[in-house]
């Protein structure tokens, strides 16, 4: 087995969720390997996520709207289950390391050091960081935690238009987390620090509170993001879309069926709203 090459027409990798929803729709094998995201981040719904059995939830904003979403991770968890269960997640999460070699060939190293010979007639990357480890992330998403004191907040969502203290989450707990996307060379500016983002986020609240209101730092946390970069590499395709784009695709079948087992569809449905049903 040290010498047996697998071959596919097609092989993706991936470690976001445009990619896993690439390789589910396309039916692809897939190399996986998870990012570091955080709980709250999400997408706004469109009808074509209904397709994944993904509950929704309808979250307030500042300006008294509803802005409905679907977290990620849930979205994740359900995608993989059924690419691994369709036997097309080969390697499941244990890759460490993916280098291209030379006959349009793959060597994925396992977290127990072991081989794997993949040979493809096309590649399509979503994470370019997975094949290009020296590529440096061009900006970061910061996630800065506070906890509150004082008046409650009345909403779940502030949606921002800055960069700098863009979104801020509202948790029942008393929890605040707060959404920046900062480059990479000024995030250690005085003016993208904890300090300036805790007295922009009470400038931006001010408006909505009548009473005594503090912010205690918990933690930050940094999120790296990456870019495709030019690369120009024959049978390598460099996929940037986003989830909507290749969700597209899904109103175009005419039987959203065959996506799934036929033989498993309803019990998956039920596994996946949360039931009691259990699959034979």
């Amino acid at each position: 087995m040290k010498r047996h090459v697998y071959e596919y027409d097609e092989v993706v990798i991936a470690n976001n969720l445009p990619g896993v929803l690439y390789a589910f729709v396309e039916k692809r094998p897939l190399l996986y390997t998870p990012s570091e995201t955080h709980k709250h981040d999400c997408i706004e719904s469109f009808p074509a996520l209904g397709h994944f059995f993904v509950e929704d939830k309808d979250l307030r904003l500042h300006d008294n709207t509803i802005l409905t979403v679907v977290f990620k991770e849930r979205l994740l968890t359900i995608l993989l289950f059924n690419l691994s269960y369709m036997g097309l997640l080969p390697l499941c999460d244990k890759i460490q390391t993916i280098r291209r070699e030379d006959d349009n060939l793959l060597k994925v190293v396992t977290n127990r050091s072991r081989s794997i010979r993949i040979k493809y007639k096309t590649l399509r990357v979503f994470g370019p960081e997975m094949l290009h480890r020296q590529l440096k992330p061009k900006s970061y998403k910061v996630i800065d935690t506070f906890k509150y004191r004082g008046e409650k907040l009345k909403f779940d969502l502030y949606k921002g238009r800055d960069d700098f203290v863009k979104n801020m989450w509202i948790e029942p707990t008393r929890t605040l987390h707060i959404e920046s996307i900062i480059e990479r060379k000024a995030l250690d500016n005085f003016d993208t620090s904890v300090v300036s983002c805790r007295y922009k986020a009470l400038e931006k609240l001010k408006p909505f509170l009548n009473d005594y209101f503090y912010l205690t730092f918990v933690a930050r946390k940094l999120i790296p993001i990456f870019e495709c970069a030019d690369y120009k590499e024959e049978k390598v395709i460099y996929d940037t879309r986003t989830e909507k784009e290749i969700c597209h695709r899904l109103s175009l079948k005419k039987d959203m069926k065959t996506y799934w087992q036929d033989a498993y569809h309803w019990k998956m449905r039920e596994f996946h709203l949360d039931f009691n049903g259990t699959i034979p």
